[in-house]
C-alpha cells in the first residue's frame, strides 16, 4: 500500500509517469552512505534525541484546502514490512493494495503480481506452524486441545522467530525543530531552526501526535501549521537514558497558549521557507526506506531473506523431522546473518544490527 503522490504535487497521469522515472533514475545514480535514513544531507531524517524536550513546528507544505472549507495535511502513506535476520533487522516495502492499473504499478513492474514479502509473511506462519507441530509432538501435546497452554510459550517464541511480519502502515511528513530555553526562544531560535522528515507508524501518528487537536476549540483535523512540544524525557529509573525509551515514552502536545503562539508567529514564516522543499516526492527520492523499488529487486531481496525458511519448509516437505535437523532454525538464520542481500541491498532497508539497539530507535518512531 503506497501513497505516492498527493494533489498538492499537481500531477496527472502522464507526469506521474514522467516524475516516477526522474525518481528511479536518480536513486539509481546515488551512492547512500547510510542503511537507513537519508541520501540526502539536505533531507535528514529525524533522530529521536535521548530524553530531551523539543519545540517543533509543522510545516503546512502539504495542507490541502477544499471547496467546502475543510482541510487535510497530506502525509506520505507507506507500508513496510520488518525483516530480521540474525543480529540484522530492517524493511521491506510492501505492494499490496497498489492499483493494478496505475502508472506506478506498470513503471515499477508490480502489475498481475501480488506482493512477495507479503507471500513470505504467509511462509513464515507455515514455519511456525510445523514448529509448533513438532514441540506437541515432541511432549506429547495435542495442539488441537491445550487447556494448559504447554505449546503457548514455545509458539510465542517461534513467532518471534519469523524473518518477516505482516506489513505496517507508516507515514512521514516534514517537521521543522527550534532552538529554546525551557519555555521561551532564545537569540538562536530563528538562525538555528532545522528541518527534518519524520517516519512513524500510522497509528502512532493518529493516536498520539494528533491526539492533542481535541484541546483545540476549533480542531482542524491536522497538525499542519501548528506549533508543539515533543517531550522525550522520562524517568530511568537510574538506568542510562536511550533513544529507543525515549522514543517509547514520546509525548506529543500541541501548543495553544496565547501568549507563547503570539511570541512564535514570528518565526513561523522562517520556518515554512526552511521546510518548502521537504515535499512528498522529495521523501520518495531521498529517504531509503521509502525507496521506489521495481518488482524484479524487490522479489530477489525477498528471496534473499526468505533463503533459510525456506530451505527449512522444503526439508520439512520432504518428510524431514524439523526437530532432527541438523543444526536448529534459530543456528541456521544465524549464520546466514552474514550474507549479503542480493542486488546490492536494493528493496531492503537495513535498520541496525543487535548491538545498535539505541541507533535503530533513534531512527524511526514504531
Amino acid at each position: 500500500m503506497l501513497k505516492m503522490l498527493t494533489k498538492k504535487d499537481e500531477v496527472n497521469v502522464m507526469s506521474v509517469k514522467v516524475n516516477m522515472a526522474e525518481v528511479l533514475k536518480m536513486r539509481q545514480s546515488q551512492e547512500i552512505d547510510k542503511p537507513y535514513g537519508s541520501s540526502d544531507s539536505k533531507f535528514p531524517l529525524f533522530k529521536t534525541p535521548v530524553n530531551e524536550r523539543l519545540l517543533v513546528y509543522i510545516p503546512s507544505l502539504n495542507v490541502i484546502e477544499h471547496e467546502d472549507g475543510t482541510s487535510t495535511n497530506d502525509v506520505l502513506e507507506t507500508a513496510l514490512h520488518n525483516y530480521k535476520l540474525g543480529k540484522k533487522f530492517g524493511t521491506i516495502t510492501c505492494i499490496s493494495g497498489i492499483d493494478n492499473d496505475s502508472p506506478i504499478a506498470e513503471i515499477l513492474g508490480y502489475k498481475d503480481h501480488t506482493c512477495p514479502a507479503c507471500d513470505a509473511v504467509n511462509e513464515c506462519w507455515n514455519l511456525v506452524n510445523a514448529k509448533t507441530e513438532a514441540k506437541a509432538k515432541e511432549l506429547g501435546v495435542n495442539p488441537e486441545n491445550d487447556p494448559e497452554e504447554v505449546l503457548k510459550p514455545f509458539r510465542k517464541k517461534y513467532i518471534q522467530d519469523m524473518v518477516m511480519t505482516r506489513a505496517s502502515k507508516y507515514v512521514t511528513f516534514p517537521i521543522v525543530v527550534i532552538p529554546h530555553k525551557g519555555n521561551r526562544l532564545t537569540g538562536e531560535s530563528e538562525s538555528g531552526m532545522s528541518a527534518y522528515y519524520v517516519t512513524m507508524t500510522e497509528q502512532r501518528y493518529r493516536e498520539k501526535v494528533c491526539a492533542s487537536l481535541s484541546t483545540l476549540f476549533n480542531n482542524p483535523g491536522h497538525i499542519g501549521g501548528r506549533f508543539m512540544v515533543w517531550d522525550f524525557t522520562y524517568d530511568s529509573n537510574g538506568a542510562q537514558h536511550n533513544a529507543r525509551d525515549s522514543a517509547k515514552n514520546a509525548k506529543f502536545n500541541i501548543i495553544i497558549d496565547p501568549a507563547a503562539l503570539q511570541a512564535f508567529e514570528p518565526i513561523r514564516a522562517k520556518a515554512e521557507e526552511l521546510a518548502k522543499e521537504f515535499t512528498n516526492i522529495k521523501a520518495l527520492e531521498v529517504l531509503t526506506a521509502l525507496e521506489p523499488v521495481e518488482y524484479s529487486k524487490l522479489n530477489s531481496s525477498v528471496d534473499s531473506v526468505m533463503k533459510e525458511t525456506r530451505k527449512i519448509l522444503a526439508m520439512v516437505s520432504e518428510g524431514s523431522d524439523i526437530a532432527a535437523l541438523p543444526s536448529a532454525p534459530e543456528k541456521i538464520l544465524e549464520s546466514f546473518s552474514a550474507t549479503p542481500l542480493s542486488d546490492g541491498n536494493l528493496g531492503v532497508t537495513e535498520i541496525a544490527s543487535a548491538d545498535a539497539n539505541a541507533t535503530a530507535g533513534a531512527h524511526r518512531f514504531d
